[in-house]
């Protein structure tokens, strides 16, 4: 009956913690604890509970997306291109994710992912298995400028006796 007069002057919270077999006076005491025994069990417990209502409610761990929403446009494609007219045609489709082109700011021409290069296929024809070849077309070349320098290749250097003549 005395406990039962102890314990009255207490909430709820700390009789069911100081009672209970998992974190109780029982842990601590050898039973049956004495009265000043449970008393001091529950003015431990009461000015805790009080202690965590003044820290207020705990803090939420922030869970941080692993996925960086980062412009994954790396590879410059200007409008002399063979494949710009392809990408820009390609960066108007409804379904190309915004993250995988821009245009530059600087110059004509427009900034796209890598993986745009080695799938490129016309336009509405779907995307393709795998990256397909370079050809010719792909590579422009000076004609002129090719012919020069083959032909500068091809004579014969000079030898040390006739620069001496």
């Amino acid at each position: 009956m005395q406990l039962g007069l102890v314990l009255e002057q207490y909430d709820d919270a700390v009789i069911r913690t100081v009672t209970s077999p998992v974190t109780g006076i029982q842990r601590h005491c050898k039973f049956p604890p004495s009265i000043a025994e449970v008393v001091e069990a529950c003015d431990y417990e009461r000015d805790h509970l009080e202690g965590l209502k003044r820290l207020g409610p705990p803090i939420e761990p922030r869970r941080h997306e692993r996925v960086v929403k980062q412009n994954r446009a790396q590879v410059y494609v200007s409008p002399e291109s063979p494949q710009y007219a392809a990408m820009v045609a390609r960066s108007q489709l409804p379904e190309t994710d915004p993250l995988d082109w821009r245009l530059d700011e600087t110059r004509p021409g427009i900034w796209v992912g890598f993986h745009w290069i080695g799938s490129m296929t016309p336009v509405g024809e779907g995307r393709a298995k795998g990256p397909r070849p370079y050809t010719a077309a792909d590579f422009r070349i000076d004609e002129e400028k090719l012919k020069a320098s083959q032909a500068k290749a091809e004579q014969p250097a000079p030898k040390a006796d006739d620069t001496a003549a």
